[in-house]
């Protein structure tokens, strides 16, 4: 047999099944990690939006409507019908339950407690998203288990 240089068909094939199978694992994986940091981004830039319409309410001492779109995963913050700011929701966050009365901000920048419930379908764990002291307090915990219906906040 002649001395051969290169490659034969079957070893090219393996290593181009190879190359091309490590590719989509590494893309699946960075995709899935992009949107993990997306729905955690999500969470201090709400605090940071809610906020704000606190501020925007007491300093203009009306109330401020809060909106919650699931469908669209849109939160909204309105003022007779006008949007004072939006922030997009991030599709792999599924709205559960809501609990409690209107999530609206009142001119002294007090809103009713309420729990609301979410579930990420990227790492399929439980969030669990309160405002507190009239809406001072907004706590965001993530738990591997949903916890019982009649259960708020630990």
């Amino acid at each position: 047999m002649a001395n051969r240089r290169g490659f034969t068909l079957y070893e090219t094939l393996l290593v181009l099944m190879m190359v091309t199978g490590l590719t989509v694992l590494v893309g699946f994986k960075s995709s899935q990690q992009h949107r993990l940091v997306a729905e955690r981004a999500f969470w201090p830039v709400w605090q940071q939006m809610w906020t704000a319409g606190r501020q925007w309410a007491m300093t203009h001492h009306t109330t401020v409507n809060v909106s919650i779109n699931a469908k669209q995963h849109l939160v909204s913050l309105y003022h007779e019908h006008h949007r004072l700011k939006s922030l997009e929701i991030p599709q792999s966050l599924e709205l559960i339950h809501m609990n409690g009365g209107s999530g609206d901000i009142d001119a002294a920048g007090v809103a009713q407690g309420r729990t609301l419930e979410w579930h990420s379908r990227i790492d399929q764990r439980w969030i669990y998203q309160t405002f507190q002291m009239g809406g001072v307090i907004f706590n965001v915990e993530d738990e591997e288990f949903r916890r019982p219906r009649w259960v708020d906040a630990p």
